[in-house]
Parts: C-alpha cells; structure tokens; sequence
C-alpha cells in the first residue's frame, strides 16, 4: 500500500489549475496512427466538447484520460498523477451499453452502480443512497427512482446513465456522445444539466454530431489523429472544413443567442 502512494506522490508533477494534462501524446492500435503528438490542458471548472469524425481518435483519448490505455509516447496526467491514481474522481458515461432487458433492475439500483468505488459487492449505505437520490434529482428524473431501468424510454435510461456517474461525486465528468439517438427535448435538458454542473466540476464531452456545440462549452477540441483547441466563439467554418476535409458551413444558432449548428451536404460523421 505504501508503495503505491509513493508512485502516486512521485507522478504527481502536473499544473496545479489542470485537471487533464496530455504533453505530446501519441498512441496506435495495430501500428496505425490514431493519436499524434496531442497537447492541451483541460483546466478546472471548465466544460470543453471534442468533436471530430469517426475513427479521428476522440473515444481513444478519454481511455488515455481513465488511463484504459497507455500511450506510446508522451506524457498523460489527471489531477497531476498518472490516470489510474485518478480514477476515484472522475465519472465517466460511456457511449454504448448493452443489458439484459429481462433482467430486474429499478433506476435506483442503476444509479447506485456509481458509489460502488473500488468494491465489487457490499451494501450500500446511507450515503450512497442519499448521493444515488441526488443524481437522479440533478438529472430531473427522481421520480422514476422505483421504475424499471429496460421501462425507460432511450432518453430516459441516458439520463439515468449520467446520474450514475454524478453519484460517485466526481470532479471530472466525462461524457461520450450523450445525446447520441435522443430527440432535441432530451438534448435540451441533458445541455441544462450540464450547464449546472460546471460550478462543481470539470466536464469534457464527446460528440461527432457538430449540430450542437452549446454555449455552455468553453473551448471545442477537434480531433482527426492530431488534435488542436478553440474556443467555442472562434471556431470557425475553416476550422470546420480543415478538420473534415468537407464543405462544412456553420450557422449560428439561437440558444440564448449563443450554440453552433453545422450544415452540409451529405451525412458526415
């Protein structure tokens, strides 16, 4: 045990206002390049999307992030340790999840699934059903605590997903593609949300649908392979195009005034 707080306390050599920290970063699967030479800093409180195309790398980071996988070359720091010293203070919202709709599970037991920390099994404590409670509250969905998770409409079991996550407490927040196949009510409610939590946390977001990048972001993180940083009111229709390769424009739309929305011909992930 000792040994361990140790390396963590030796690896602890980030920015002390950067909650991610990658210094030239590359990674490959089978030999082929997916990431090259990645360089940025994600700060505290802060809220950024990383959008790019299919294949560009964006899932690959995030695992880089929970420490999954480790790079080939450069430097990945989480709250300045190594990830896997970090990964108690982040919750993570993967993009797909597959279960059984046969199997007995309400809301609740679902959200529960957060505080569960390094265990495996055990009960849960007052706590943890208070911070379960709380999740599902954030998330608008407190009353369906009782339902049946395979009940749920697709939008809805997206909501319980983030609330398993928001109940470990985390720090840092990381979402792939969370508004992925749901309808623009959903969505709406799901950038609510996340537009609150950012006074309590750091918040990174994957999309490849570049038909919502909310105001509520402060910087957009384009990744094809390499990687480069914007802040939301400066990216621009060539930065678009030069990430695509395609004759993307973007149209600004009203959220508030504020939000990108990007149009095209053809479909284009």
């Amino acid at each position: 045990m000792r040994n361990a707080i140790d390396n963590a306390a030796s690896d602890q050599v980030g920015s002390d206002n950067a909650v991610v920290e990658l210094r030239d970063v590359s990674f490959s699967y089978n030999h082929e390049p997916v990431i090259a030479g990645a360089d940025f800093r994600v700060l505290r409180s802060e809220a950024v999307c990383m959008v790019g195309p299919n294949g560009g790398g964006k899932t690959t980071l995030f695992k880089l992030i929970l420490g999954f996988v480790r790079p080939d070359s450069g430097d990945v720091r989480v709250f300045g340790q190594l990830p896997k010293y970090a990964r108690k203070r982040i919750g993570y919202v993967p993009q797909n999840i597959s279960f059984d709709p046969q199997f007995p599970i309400t809301v609740l037991e679902i959200a529960l699934m957060g505080c569960l920390g390094g265990r495996f099994l055990g009960p849960h404590s007052p706590r943890d059903k208070s911070a379960a409670l709380a999740a599902l509250e954030q998330m608008k969905i407190a009353d369906l605590a009782q339902r049946q998770f395979a009940e749920l409409s697709v939008g809805q079991r997206q909501r319980v997903l983030i609330a398993r996550a928001l109940s470990a407490e985390p720090e840092l927040l990381l979402l792939d593609e969370p508004t992925a196949n749901v309808d623009s009510a959903v969505e709406a409610k799901i950038y609510n949300v996340l537009d609150e939590l950012r006074s309590s946390m750091t918040v990174m977001m994957i999309s490849h649908d570049l038909a919502f990048v909310s105001s509520i972001f402060d910087r957009v993180i384009c990744v094809h392979q390499t990687v480069a940083i914007h802040p939301t009111d400066e990216f621009t229709d060539e930065k678009l195009k030069r990430l695509y390769g395609e004759d993307f424009r973007l149209v600004r739309h009203d959220l508030g005034g504020h939000g990108l929305r990007a149009g095209g011909g053809g479909d284009h992930d």
